[in-house]
């Protein structure tokens, strides 16, 4: 697709044409839509017409261009597929199904203490990616925890623990982890105790300086409650303006954010008035302690005789009052 810029192609058909230039791409997509590469080429030539289920799927195969298909299929007035539902990913069923609350419950009882957090964390993110993002068009959840209560006995940082992501994010968020606080969606959310949507890029500023990345268009966030305590968020973010606007994904990404309750040890809440976050420095600055976090752990465990799971907290520990201190410096 070289020498061209996306924004010169005036219709979903030439875009198409210039993605299926490439004979190795167009056979990719053509096997994955199980069609000939012929009837790719006749769609381009405007010589025929995809149905509807086909064009579905030919997005689901190209998610990294969906959102151009997406400004672009509606010139086409009149056609089978202009439909504004098929451009939606609306979720089918609005609920989780039984048998994954099942599985969840079978998991908490028969695992290990050890595994019990990651694994549920984990099965419960790639349940809602799935249910929440079926089509693949780009949704990123994380999991953010309560940082334990430091001097003050105050709550002041919150940290990513495990993510999943579709394209173009598609990533494990263990390598990945960063400290937030109150400059954060999640710190806002943690602070405050309960939800909040922002539905686009711009609307974020108006009540807090988000930091979008790349990618972001919109996001949600719900508080990890039990009673009146808390443990954390579940954080979402989409390639998608006003994703989350919708109220039934709205209640079925808060569904998912009570079942995230079941991963957590009772220690790991905190009474909502123990929360006082502070401000972060932004990531860049936490990278040079960060990397060092596993050389840390390993000389404290030798030193201390401490479990893994014991040295690693003290060593997030140890980082968190570095960046506190760190953020304290640059606002002076």
């Amino acid at each position: 697709m070289g020498g061209y810029t996306v924004s010169e192609v005036q219709t979903w058909r030439e875009f198409l044409g210039r993605i299926i230039h490439d004979p190795q791409e167009k056979q990719r997509i053509a096997s994955l839509l199980n069609i000939s590469p012929v009837t790719l080429t006749r769609w381009a030539s405007g010589e025929s017409t995809p149905r509807t289920q086909n064009l579905r799927q030919l997005l689901q195969t190209l998610p990294e261009h969906r959102a151009r298909f997406v400004e672009l299929l509606p010139e086409e007035v009149g056609k089978p597929f202009r439909d504004p539902n098929l451009l939606e990913e609306s979720t089918e069923n609005p609920e989780i199904p039984a048998l994954f609350y099942s599985r969840i419950v079978n998991a908490h009882c028969d695992l290990p203490a050890i595994l019990r957090f990651n694994a549920i964390c984990d099965l419960v993110l790639q349940q809602a990616l799935k249910h929440l993002d079926p089509h693949r068009i780009g949704l990123e959840l994380t999991v953010i925890t309560c940082m334990p209560p430091g001097e003050g006995g105050k709550v002041r940082s919150v940290r990513e623990i495990i993510g999943r992501g579709t394209p173009p994010w598609d990533r494990e968020l263990e390598h990945h982890t960063a400290f937030l606080g109150a400059e954060s969606l999640a710190g806002y959310v943690i602070n405050m105790g309960r939800a909040r949507v922002v539905t686009e890029r711009s609307e974020g500023f108006q009540f807090f300086p988000i930091v979008w990345g790349e990618h972001e268009q919109s996001a949600m966030a719900c508080p990890i409650l039990l009673g009146d305590t808390i443990a954390g968020c579940f954080l979402g973010l989409s390639t998608r303006p006003k994703f989350f606007l919708p109220e039934p994904r709205q209640a079925l990404f808060s569904a998912y954010t009570e079942l995230m309750n079941i991963a957590f040890q009772p220690g790991a809440y905190y009474p909502l008035q123990q929360v006082e976050l502070c401000q972060m420095p932004p990531y860049p600055l936490q990278q040079s302690y960060l990397t060092h976090f596993r050389s840390w752990v390993s000389q404290l465990m030798m030193r201390e005789r401490l479990r893994v799971n014991e040295a690693e907290q003290l060593v997030w520990q140890q980082i968190e009052q570095k960046l506190l201190q760190l953020q304290m410096q640059g606002a002076h």
